[in-house]
């Protein structure tokens, strides 16, 4: 079975897509199956990304590329997208979660016009492109999931048929399904799959994300090494490590649920005429508003 690969996306920094990017890891790891973990994202001193300090020499760090158009005004004209040809091996050949920066979904996107990778996975099979937009709740979070979205498909460069919306619940809950409504409504021809990700209620989660210890890693605690590890209590420290992984459970149940994997080709075709139904019934009604305006 040909792997997908599992992009975690958002619109700008702090929605909570780098958790969400170690989620579908620990989730390809339950499943015994072996993807890359991949950081497209900004390189500190040590040339290692937030998703590279979490996993230490396990994610192939990619880096944010250049610009096309800059490059090209440097006189090369193949500097950039040469850059972003290390991402189109990896997707060509799948089973990779990939942690995608913000601010740079552009610069993919801009390398896959360039080289035409839709006429690739026409012609190669290449293995679903999967994209996971994470938003926060907020009066943004339509805005911001909305973008993403309408940067891949126009064109469809990646040639999928459905988007994931990943509603991070840390900073609020989603309180009713307008963001589900809005979206279908602005993009009545594509298929969204939502998930959603509770807050998680763990004592240590703070110090977790202060410490760089990744949520795989405190997964396998006992509460003797949280103490050393994390500076908590013994009462933290059991029930930190419990509420962590009932949360994690309830994110493994909900991926499960999404079949974010799972996909044969049936499934795929039924999505995609779907798909041409909807353009089609919209295209009637336009069609019938301007017979009778």
């Amino acid at each position: 079975m040909s792997l997908p690969s599992l992009l975690s996306v958002a619109h700008s920094g702090g929605q909570g897509k780098t958790t969400f990017a170690q989620l579908l890891y620990i989730f390809t790891r339950q499943q015994n199956l072996q993807f890359q973990p991949v950081s497209a994202d900004f390189l500190d001193r040590n040339c290692a990304s937030k998703f590279g300090k979490l996993y230490p020499d396990q994610v192939l760090e990619i880096g944010i590329g250049a610009q096309i158009n800059a490059a090209r005004l440097q006189n090369d004209p193949g500097a950039a997208v040469r850059y972003w040809d290390a991402m189109g091996e990896l997707l060509i050949k799948g089973g990779n979660v990939v942690d995608l920066g913000a601010n740079v979904i552009a610069g993919l996107i801009d390398w896959a016009a360039d080289r035409r990778f839709h006429h690739l996975i026409d012609r190669m099979n290449v293995p679903a492109v999967e994209f996971f937009c994470v938003a926060r709740e907020g009066k943004h979070a339509f805005d911001d999931i909305s973008s993403v979205v309408q940067k891949l498909t126009e064109p469809r460069l990646f040639r999928n048929t459905r988007f994931y919306i990943v509603k991070n619940e840390a900073g609020g809950s989603f309180r009713d399904n307008s963001l589900e409504r809005k979206l279908q409504d602005l993009f009545p021809l594509e298929n969204f799959v939502f998930i959603q990700m509770p807050a998680c209620q763990s004592e240590i989660w703070q110090k977790m994300e202060a410490r760089g210890v990744s949520i795989e890693t405190a997964l396998a605690y006992s509460e003797e090494r949280a103490m050393s590890e994390l500076g908590c209590d013994i009462w933290s420290a059991s029930s930190g490590i419990a509420e962590l992984r009932s949360w994690v459970e309830d994110m493994m149940a909900r991926l499960a649920e999404a079949r974010i994997i799972t996909r044969d080709s049936a499934v795929a075709r039924r999505m995609e005429a779907s798909r041409q139904r909807t353009a089609v019934e919209v295209s009637s009604v336009v069609n019938l508003r301007a017979e009778t305006a």
